[in-house]
C-alpha cells in the first residue's frame, strides 16, 4: 500500500461536508491531520477511525483503511475498509485493501473473494486488475508472502487465456525473489501473447536473477532484432552488459543511444567511462569535454579528464583538471593533486593538500596520511614517515592499514622489535591473515636469525594462500636461508613464473648463484633490472654476486 503520507489530505473532504452544527467530525479530522504533520502516525490513525465512523464520504474511510494497514493494525484496517466499502459498493479498492488485511490474518478464501470482486469491478479490465493486486502485494514481508503469490496463483488459474495474467504472477514472484517461478509465469504469458515484449524482459531479469547472464542477454538481442529502434530496450541492453562486465559491447550499445539521442548527457557520461575503462583515451577525453562544454556533470568530467592526464603523463594538464573540481569528487581530486606534485618535486605543496584533505574531509583522513607516509619513504625520509604514522595512529589506532605501515616502515628503519610489536599487535586481531603471517615471517628470515620461527609463520600464510607469489617467495628465500637451495629453487621459480617481481628475481638470482648456475643468474638480474632499473634489493644483489 502507498505509505500514508503519500495520500491526498481528507481535511478538505470534510469541510466540505460537515454542517457548522456538526464540530466533532471537523474536530477527529483536523486532530488527525494535525498528529500526522507531527509524525504521530498511530494517533493520526485513531483519529480517522472516529471520523470515518460519523462520515458519509468514503474518502475518509479510506484514509482510515490505509493508515491502519500501513501500520499494521488489522482490527482498524478491516473495520475502516468495511466502512469504505459500503460507502464505495463499485469502488475495486476497499476489496482490495480488505484481501489484504485478510491475506496477513491467514484467511485465504475470503480474501479471495474480495480479490475476485476487485477485478470484476476494474473498468480497466482484467489485466489493470492483475497490475492493481501486484501493486497492492508487492510490499508485502514474511509469511504473508507465501500467501499472496498462492492466491495469485488461484486468480491465474481462473483466467489462464489471460497473458496479463500471467505476467502479474511473475512480476509478483520476480519481486518476492523466487525467479524460477517468475521464469515459468513469463514463459506461458509469452505463449499466450507472442509478439508481447513485457514477458521477455521479465524473462530477461529472472535469468540474471538466477546468474543466467548469457540467456538473458540473447533473449535481449532477439528482441532487439525486431525492435531495433526501441530506445528504452536497447538502454536496458546496455545496462544489462554492463552489470555482466562486458565493457566493449556495453560502449557499443551506448554509442548508438547517443546517435538516437545525441543530447543525452547521463549516456555520454556513461560513455566516457566506458571508454576509459578500455583505454580509448581520445574517445573518452572527447565525450569529457563535451560534458564540459554543456555545464552539466562538468566537476565529474573535470576529476575524470584529471585521471586520463595523469595516466597519459601529462603532469600539467592533470594538475589543471584536477584543480576545477568541486562537489563529490573534490577530496578524490586533492589526493591525486598531491601525487602528481610529489611526482613533480613539490613536496611541500603536495603536503599542503594533504593536510587540506584531513582539515575539511575527515572521512579521508587515512588515505590522506598513507599517501604523505609513502610519499616520505619515496623521498628517502623514512624516520619523518614513521613519526607520521605515529600521529596517524595516535588519532585511529585501531587503523589496519596505518599500523601495517608504521610496521613496514620500521623494518625499513632496522628497528625490528618495533616492526614485531605493530606486526604481532595486528596477528592478534587477525590471527589468519596470510598477509600478516607472511610478513612477520619475512622480516624473521631476512632481518633476524630466527628462521624456523619465520618459517612455521610462512607456512600458515602458505597453506592459506599457496597461490601468493609473494608468499611463495618469502618461502622460497626461508628455504634458502636455512640451506635448502634446492627446494628454495623450485618455489622461487614458480613464483617467478606468476610475477616478475624484482625481489623475486633477486631472490631466485642469488640461489641459482649458490647452485652453480651464475650464467641463469646473472641472466635474470639483467632482466629485473631492464624491467625496474632503480630496485633496490635487486642492485645490492648484483653488488654482491658481483
Amino acid at each position: 500500500m502507498p505509505e500514508p503520507q503519500d495520500e491526498q489530505s481528507a481535511a478538505s473532504v470534510v469541510t466540505e461536508e460537515v454542517s457548522p452544527l456538526d464540530d466533532r467530525l471537523l474536530f477527529h479530522v483536523l486532530s488527525a491531520e494535525l498528529a500526522g504533520n507531527q509524525g504521530d502516525l498511530r494517533q493520526s490513525q485513531q483519529a480517522y477511525m472516529d471520523a470515518a465512523r460519523l462520515s458519509n464520504d468514503p474518502r475518509v474511510a479510506e484514509r482510515a483503511a490505509r493508515l491502519a494497514l500501513y501500520l499494521h493494525d488489522p482490527l482498524a484496517a478491516q473495520e475502516a475498509s468495511q466502512r469504505w466499502q459500503a460507502l464505495a459498493p463499485d469502488d475495486p479498492a476497499p476489496h482490495e485493501a480488505l484481501a489484504l488485511t485478510l491475506l496477513r490474518n491467514d484467511r485465504m478464501e475470503q480474501a479471495l473473494d474480495h480479490l475476485r470482486t476487485a477485478l470484476r469491478l476494474q473498468s480497466g479490465g482484467v489485466g489493470s486488475g492483475f497490475e492493481r493486486i501486484v501493486a497492492l502485494l508487492a510490499r508485502e514481508t514474511g509469511e504473508t508472502k507465501a500467501l499472496a503469490l498462492t492466491a495469485v496463483e488461484a486468480l491465474v488459474a481462473e483466467h489462464a487465456a489471460e497473458p496479463q495474467a500471467y505476467q502479474a504472477w511473475a512480476e509478483l514472484a520476480l519481486q518476492y525473489g523466487q525467479p524460477e517461478l517468475a521464469l515459468k509465469a513469463a514463459e506461458q504469458a509469452k505463449t499466450l501473447a507472442p509478439d508481447w515484449t513485457a514477458p521477455e524482459l521479465l524473462l530477461v531479469q529472472a535469468h540474471l536473477k538466477l546468474e543466467e547472464g548469457d540467456k538473458a542477454v540473447e533473449l535481449l538481442e532477439q528482441v532487439l532484432r525486431r525492435q531495433p529502434n526501441d530506445y528504452d530496450l536497447r538502454l536496458q541492453y546496455a545496462r544489462t552488459l554492463l552489470g555482466l562486465e562486458q565493457a566493449e559491447g556495453a560502449l557499443q550499445q551506448f554509442e548508438l543511444l547517443l546517435k538516437a539521442r545525441p543530447n543525452d548527457l547521463q549516456i555520454r557520461y556513461v560513455a566516457a567511462l566506458l571508454s576509459l575503462e578500455l583505454g580509448e583515451n581520445d574517445k573518452a577525453r572527447t565525450y569529457l569535454l563535451q560534458l564540459v562544454n554543456s555545464g552539466q556533470r562538468s566537476d565529474d568530467a573535470y576529476f575524470y579528464l584529471g585521471r586520463l592526464a595523469q595516466t597519459e603523463g601529462d603532469a600539467k594538464g592533470a594538475l589543471r583538471w584536477y584543480r576545477q573540481v568541486q562537489g563529490q569528487y573534490r577530496p578524490d581530486a586533492l589526493l591525486r593533486l598531491a601525487e602528481v606534485l610529489a611526482q613533480q618535486g613539490q613536496p611541500a605543496a603536495a603536503q599542503a593538500k594533504l593536510k587540506e584533505v584531513r582539515q575539511q574531509y575527515p572521512a579521508y583522513t587515512t588515505r590522506s596520511y598513507l599517501l604523505e607516509a609513502a610519499q616520505l619513504r619515496d623521498q628517502g625520509r623514512l624516520h619523518d614517515a614513521h613519526a607520521l604514522y605515529t600521529e596517524a595512529l595516535q588519532q585511529q589506532p585501531d587503523d589496519i592499514d596505518l599500523r601495517y605501515g608504521r610496521a613496514l616502515t620500521a623494518v625499513m628503519l632496522g628497528q625490528i622489535d618495533a616492526a614485531e610489536r605493530d606486526l604481532r599487535e595486528l596477528l592478534r586481531r587477525q590471527p589468519d591473515e596470510p598477509i600478516l603471517l607472511n610478513a612477520l615471517g619475512y622480516t624473521l628470515v631476512d632481518q633476524t636469525t630466527r628462521y624456523y620461527e619465520g618459517l612455521e609463520l610462512i607456512e600458515r600464510a602458505y597453506a592459506l594462500s599457496p597461490d601468493n607469489p609473494a608468499i611463495m617467495d618469502s618461502m622460497g628465500w626461508a628455504l634458502y636461508r636455512l640451506q635448502r637451495l634446492e627446494e628454495a629453487r623450485e618455489l622461487l621459480l614458480e613464483a617467478y613464473g606468476l610475477s616478475e617481481d624484482g625481489e623475486i628475481a633477486a631472490h631466485l638470482a642469488e640461489v641459482l648463484w649458490h647452485l652453480g648456475d651464475r650464467h641463469e643468474a646473472r641472466r635474470i638480474l639483467a632482466e629485473g633490472l631492464k624491467r625496474e632499473p632503480g630496485h633496490k634489493v635487486l642492485l645490492d644483489t648484483r653488488k654482491r654476486l658481483r
